[in-house]
């Protein structure tokens, strides 16, 4: 099952997978779907990553990450505050 993930900042801002902003996915098996006759498939999970490269202020603020796929549709949302040293 494929999955679908986008991730946004508080101001509507959409982040894309590139050199500033790394979303990673990565599917884990965690056991089986039952299906009777023998056939049993894996039961997937997917696990989204997003990395911020070189923060700065403007970074900062509600970060919402949405995945997609046939069963439905997930999210997330985090805060990414900043302190600075005086």
């Amino acid at each position: 099952m494929k999955c679908a993930v986008y991730c946004r900042l508080k101001n509507g801002r959409e982040l894309f997978d590139g050199y500033k902003h790394r979303i990673q996915l990565e599917y884990v098996e965690t056991g089986l779907l039952m299906e009777g006759d023998g056939d049993d498939r894996p039961e997937l999970s997917v696990l989204c990553q997003l990395t911020v490269n070189n923060v700065m202020t403007d970074d900062c603020g509600e970060v919402e990450c949405r995945a997609f796929n046939s069963g439905g549709m997930d999210s997330t949302r985090a805060r990414l505050l900043m302190r600075c040293k005086l």
